[in-house]
């Protein structure tokens, strides 16, 4: 069983064939979700910080996205619900 898809000027492309002629080979795509995760960072840095980010940048940059500590527990953190017309939850859920 084989997927096609037919382009424009009526030439066809195979997308993928799922159990035809498959090698036995490990699907790695580790890589590949790396640069997707880190494309979605630079567009959420770009969009937080209104400048133009480059992929050299955000290599070098010493940005820590995580907690400082990793450790099973409870977590102190007070849930805070935001109510609609209610100006006192206003910007709780923003970073400092």
């Amino acid at each position: 069983m084989s997927f096609w898809v037919r382009a424009t000027g009526g030439a066809s492309i195979q997308l993928f064939s799922p159990f035809e002629n498959r090698p036995e080979v490990a699907i790695n795509e580790a890589e590949h979700v790396a640069h997707a995760t880190l494309t979605a960072v630079m567009g959420r840095t770009a969009a937080y910080t209104g400048q133009e980010v480059t992929w050299d940048a955000m290599m070098d940059s010493k940005e820590h996205l995580g907690p400082t500590e990793y450790a099973m527990g409870p977590v102190p953190i007070k849930a805070v619900v935001p109510v609609p017309g209610n100006g006192e939850n206003t910007g709780k859920h923003m970073r400092s």
